[in-house]
């Protein structure tokens, strides 16, 4: 019976734990695999949130382009157009096109006659021409922005500020570019204002055959824009050069003047 208790605990006296450092090599490889894994889980969700940023972006990019294009397919020709004096700026000039650049983007301003998509406010009939405008601006904080004005009263008094971004309303702080060429009949380079520079006094009230519109998107790819070539109501010239053109459609491409 004692001998009994003595092997016994000699026995106990061969057991061993864990030693401190089997302990801590055994938690250092635990946080190498806990890490591994929490890395390669990081890398997946931050692709996902990416692509489906990229995604957001791209519709938000296609919306703001296609109401642009729509209200410039539906650009406006006044009938007896001409420049006097004590007229609007919009019966001399139904479409203008400014050349800008800020930061390093373009920054382009367009304005034209149309039926407009939307009216602001609703009051304003359907139907009713209005004086539109394009053009990027900071917002209240102070980011470039994608603004519309619009001015759908059309009175005949002089106004030399066609534009007027007191009435601006911002469509999107994810457009931060805005980037416009003009195509005149049986033109291959565009033309960066409109009405151009050497344009002919006749040639002012009239409306460019193509618009080609690119807007540069937030945190894109540097030279990266949404851009698309849109044809204007025509007739005479632009018509002959339009048959022999292939307009593209919207792509993401990198705009080359």
């Amino acid at each position: 019976m004692w001998c009994m208790w003595c092997n016994n605990r000699a026995s106990w006296g061969e057991q061993r734990g864990f030693t401190l450092i089997e302990l801590l090599l055994a938690l250092f490889m635990f946080s190498i695999i806990a890490a591994t894994i929490f890395a390669a889980f990081s890398a997946i969700s931050h692709g996902v949130e990416k692509g489906r940023q990229r995604t957001e972006l791209s519709h938000i990019g296609r919306t703001a382009m296609q109401r642009l294009t729509r209200e410039l397919t539906s650009a406006y020709l006044l009938q007896n157009s001409q420049c006097l004096e004590d007229k609007p700026s919009y019966f001399c000039k139904p479409l203008e096109g400014e050349n800008d650049e800020a930061d390093g983007v373009d920054r382009d301003r367009i304005m034209f006659l149309t039926i407009p998509v939307q009216r602001f406010p609703e009051t304003v009939p359907r139907g009713e021409v209005c004086d539109v405008c394009y053009y990027i601006a900071k917002n209240d904080q102070g980011d470039a922005a994608l603004f519309r004005s619009a001015d759908c009263t059309l009175s005949a008094e002089k106004d030399d500020e066609r534009c007027n971004e007191k009435n601006g309303l911002e469509l999107t702080d994810a457009v931060i570019g805005l980037d416009v060429a003009f195509f005149g009949p049986e033109e291959e380079k565009p033309a960066e204002t409109w009405p151009p520079d050497d344009a002919d006094d006749g040639d002012e009230t009239s409306l460019p055959c193509r618009v080609r519109v690119a807007l540069t998107l937030r945190d894109a790819p540097r030279g990266e824009s949404y851009m698309t070539t849109v044809s204007l109501p025509m007739r005479g010239p632009c018509e002959a050069a339009e048959e022999s053109v292939e307009i593209p459609q919207v792509s993401n491409r990198r705009p080359g003047r």
